[in-house]
Protein backbone atom coordinates (compact mmCIF):
# COMPACT_ATOMS: atom_id res chain seq x y z
CA UNK A 1 0.00 0.00 0.00
CA UNK A 2 2.48 2.58 1.03
CA UNK A 3 4.58 1.72 -1.82
CA UNK A 4 1.38 2.29 -4.41
CA UNK A 5 1.07 5.42 -2.62
CA UNK A 6 4.25 6.97 -2.86
CA UNK A 7 4.32 6.25 -6.52
CA UNK A 8 0.81 8.07 -7.34
CA UNK A 9 1.53 10.78 -4.88
CA UNK A 10 4.44 11.24 -6.04
CA UNK A 11 2.70 11.41 -9.82
CA UNK A 12 0.41 13.72 -8.39
CA UNK A 13 2.75 15.85 -6.40
CA UNK A 14 4.82 16.82 -9.64
CA UNK A 15 1.84 17.98 -11.42
CA UNK A 16 0.32 19.69 -8.20
CA UNK A 17 3.82 21.59 -8.58
CA UNK A 18 3.57 22.37 -11.94
CA UNK A 19 0.02 23.88 -12.06
CA UNK A 20 1.03 25.68 -9.00
CA UNK A 21 -1.06 28.94 -8.51
CA UNK A 22 -1.61 31.13 -5.17
CA UNK A 23 -4.97 29.61 -4.29
CA UNK A 24 -3.39 26.14 -3.79
CA UNK A 25 -0.61 27.14 -1.80
CA UNK A 26 -2.55 29.06 0.42
CA UNK A 27 -4.58 26.17 1.22
CA UNK A 28 -1.66 24.67 1.74
CA UNK A 29 -0.48 26.85 4.29
CA UNK A 30 -4.36 26.95 5.87
CA UNK A 31 -4.37 23.18 6.08
CA UNK A 32 -1.20 22.71 7.82
CA UNK A 33 -1.94 25.68 10.45
CA UNK A 34 -5.33 23.53 11.57
CA UNK A 35 -3.46 20.59 11.56
CA UNK A 36 -0.44 21.15 13.98
CA UNK A 37 -3.13 23.18 15.94
CA UNK A 38 -5.42 20.32 16.37
CA UNK A 39 -5.16 18.58 19.40
CA UNK A 40 -3.02 14.99 18.90
CA UNK A 41 -5.41 13.24 21.52
CA UNK A 42 -8.28 14.03 19.39
CA UNK A 43 -7.44 11.24 16.84
CA UNK A 44 -10.53 11.57 14.87
CA UNK A 45 -9.73 15.35 13.98
CA UNK A 46 -5.95 15.15 14.30
CA UNK A 47 -6.63 12.25 11.13
CA UNK A 48 -9.44 14.57 9.49
CA UNK A 49 -6.84 17.59 8.93
CA UNK A 50 -3.49 15.78 8.48
CA UNK A 51 -5.59 13.78 5.32
CA UNK A 52 -6.76 17.34 4.27
CA UNK A 53 -3.00 18.68 4.50
CA UNK A 54 -1.70 15.96 2.15
CA UNK A 55 -4.78 16.03 -0.29
CA UNK A 56 -4.31 19.98 -0.32
CA UNK A 57 -0.71 19.47 -1.66
CA UNK A 58 -1.97 17.02 -4.30
CA UNK A 59 -5.15 19.37 -5.32
CA UNK A 60 -3.37 21.01 -7.87
CA UNK A 61 -3.32 17.59 -10.02
CA UNK A 62 -5.72 17.92 -13.04
CA UNK A 63 -6.98 14.03 -12.95
CA UNK A 64 -9.58 13.61 -10.59
CA UNK A 65 -9.44 9.29 -10.67
CA UNK A 66 -5.55 9.83 -9.35
CA UNK A 67 -6.69 11.67 -6.98
CA UNK A 68 -9.65 9.58 -5.74
CA UNK A 69 -6.69 6.76 -5.75
CA UNK A 70 -4.57 8.19 -3.53
CA UNK A 71 -7.44 9.16 -0.99
CA UNK A 72 -8.36 5.82 -1.39
CA UNK A 73 -4.79 4.92 -0.29
CA UNK A 74 -4.52 7.34 2.12
CA UNK A 75 -7.46 5.64 4.07
CA UNK A 76 -5.76 2.26 3.69
CA UNK A 77 -2.72 3.46 5.49
CA UNK A 78 -4.39 4.65 8.22
CA UNK A 79 -4.73 1.20 9.64
CA UNK A 80 -0.57 0.85 9.71
CA UNK A 81 -0.30 4.41 10.87
CA UNK A 82 -2.67 2.84 13.71
CA UNK A 83 -0.99 -0.04 14.40
CA UNK A 84 2.71 2.44 14.66
CA UNK A 85 1.27 4.55 16.52
CA UNK A 86 1.60 1.90 19.55
CA UNK A 87 5.30 1.67 19.35
CA UNK A 88 6.71 4.26 21.78
CA UNK A 89 9.16 5.77 19.04
CA UNK A 90 6.22 6.27 16.68
CA UNK A 91 5.09 8.52 19.28
CA UNK A 92 8.41 10.77 19.96
CA UNK A 93 8.28 11.83 16.53
CA UNK A 94 7.95 15.68 15.69
CA UNK A 95 4.76 15.47 13.14
CA UNK A 96 4.80 19.41 12.88
CA UNK A 97 8.48 19.51 11.57
CA UNK A 98 7.72 16.91 9.44
CA UNK A 99 5.12 18.55 8.17
CA UNK A 100 6.49 21.62 8.02
CA UNK A 101 9.48 20.66 6.17
CA UNK A 102 6.82 19.05 3.69
CA UNK A 103 5.31 22.13 3.36
CA UNK A 104 8.40 24.05 2.62
CA UNK A 105 9.78 21.69 0.17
Amino acid sequence: ILKLRRALEGMALRESIANATDDWEENIVICHHRMVRSPRDNLEEFEARHKSFHMAILAGCDSPILLRYCSQLYDLNIRYRYLAMQVSNYQKRDIAKEHQDIMDA
